[in-house]
């Protein structure tokens, strides 16, 4: 299908993840940021599906060019402590954390409910910032 529209690129990819084709949508949201360079969007979701696709190093490297392209996202900052919670990282955790709540307070429902990021409630900055103290 050609076609010299990111969008286009970009929702075929949405859709090839959510058929578990990471592959393909890995594909999709390169060929979209290569239409248009400063596509967040194209960038949180291609680390997405590198995450899923087990290529860690390229989703956090998407997920920080997606909070460089678009800071107020907090979407992209939960995404990034998943990345980070997965090695056990707390200070970039914690940073980000502190980002996205500053931006938005009911994000930290997030933090405060996901079973995946328990270990990092274990942390006194963290409780604090989550008011779990």
């Amino acid at each position: 299908m050609p076609s010299d529209n990111p969008e286009t690129y970009h929702n075929l990819g949405l859709s090839n993840e959510h058929l578990e084709k990471y592959q393909k949508s890995i594909s999709d949201f390169t060929k979209a940021l290569s239409l248009r360079q400063h596509f967040h969007e194209a960038y949180y979701n291609r680390g997405v599906s590198y995450t899923h696709f087990g290529q860690s190093e390229k989703a956090l490297s998407d997920f920080n060019e997606a909070v460089r392209l678009c800071p107020k996202d907090t979407h992209v900052y939960y995404n990034l402590d998943f990345k980070y919670s997965l090695q056990h990282d707390i200070e970039p955790y914690v940073a980000n954390m502190t980002q996205a709540i500053k931006l938005d307070k009911i994000t930290r429902e997030l933090w405060q409910t996901d079973n995946d990021l328990e270990w990092a409630r274990q942390d006194e900055k963290v409780k604090k910032l989550l008011g779990l103290e």
